[in-house]
């Protein structure tokens, strides 16, 4: 007979699955798969070095769009970690955070992340411009050998600009 503690835990992971899945959905609206622009590897490390470069510049804003927790184990180069919750629904596009880049781009673990697709679908959907996902995620980027850097968001996300 399995432990109580082990049918509470799974019970609690079911919810809480159920949930994610729910506000994942809340997050696309309507807006298509096909609506997403992906960037690859080779298009995106010279934004990276450039943004790298000139850590104030405006060139690139890249969103991990991951759990803190995964976020501060590792990401990518001047990535900032801005999770579905803290973008609002319902608003459009003008958040000076985000318009004052050239370049937006958004990525997750891997090229299944859920949390990265409807991040990208929801600035879509709120009328930015030119938002672009990484589909290869932080897996790839790793995997190619790249540098990655640890730690919390030097600037964390607030819902209120």
């Amino acid at each position: 007979m399995p432990e109580t503690g082990a049918d509470d835990r799974r019970t609690c992971s079911l919810i809480l699955a159920s949930l994610l899945t729910a506000l994942l959905l809340v997050g696309c609206g309507n807006i298509s798969d096909a609506r997403i622009k992906p960037i690859s590897l080779a298009e995106l490390r010279p934004l990276v070095q450039r943004q790298t470069d000139r850590p104030n510049g405006d060139a690139l804003l890249l969103i991990d769009s991951r759990i803190t927790e995964r976020y501060e184990t590792g990401h990518l180069p001047t990535a900032r970690n801005v999770v579905l919750g803290q973008i609002p629904t319902g608003t459009r596009g003008g958040d000076p955070r985000i318009t004052r880049f050239d370049e937006v781009v958004v990525y997750g673990q891997d090229p299944s992340s859920a949390p990265a697709r409807a991040l990208t679908k929801r600035l879509i959907g709120q009328g930015y411009g030119d938002i672009r996902m990484f589909f290869d995620g932080f897996d790839g980027w790793e995997r190619a050998g790249l540098v990655v850097e640890r730690g919390p968001d030097p600037e964390p996300w607030d819902l209120v600009p």
